[in-house]
């Protein structure tokens, strides 16, 4: 028999193609995360590597923690007393400023799992 589209009733080929997410309507619900809160180094300490140490510590911990409590998220709180180069080391690490507030950044689970 040959393949072709007069002989063959009901015939549609298959394709690829993308869902974009933000025409499907899904509810607003969290999305399970890790909160290092405050996170910021004593002004003594600042420049020697100390910060780039805990937070990579911090987040070797979280993604850790993230398999037994699936969360998804990084969020990370830069502390008010903070110096003003700490959102550039944040940035290093992949982290993300939050539009609705600069001072609140994100790192995906994954991204870690990519460093590691």
């Amino acid at each position: 028999m040959r393949l072709d589209h007069q002989y063959i009733d009901n015939w549609s080929p298959l394709y690829d193609f993308e869902i974009i997410l933000s025409t499907i309507p899904r509810p607003k619900m969290p999305v399970p995360s890790t909160v290092l809160g405050r996170f910021a180094v004593a002004v003594n300490y600042q420049h020697r590597g100390v910060g780039t140490f805990l937070l990579a510590a911090a987040l070797h911990q979280a993604y850790a923690n993230s398999q037994t409590v699936a969360s998804a998220f990084v969020v990370l709180d830069i502390a008010d007393d903070a110096s003003e180069t700490a959102p550039a080391l944040y940035r290093v690490f992949g982290f993300s400023p939050l539009p609705s507030d600069p001072r609140r950044m994100l790192l995906s689970m994954e991204s870690i799992l990519i460093s590691l």
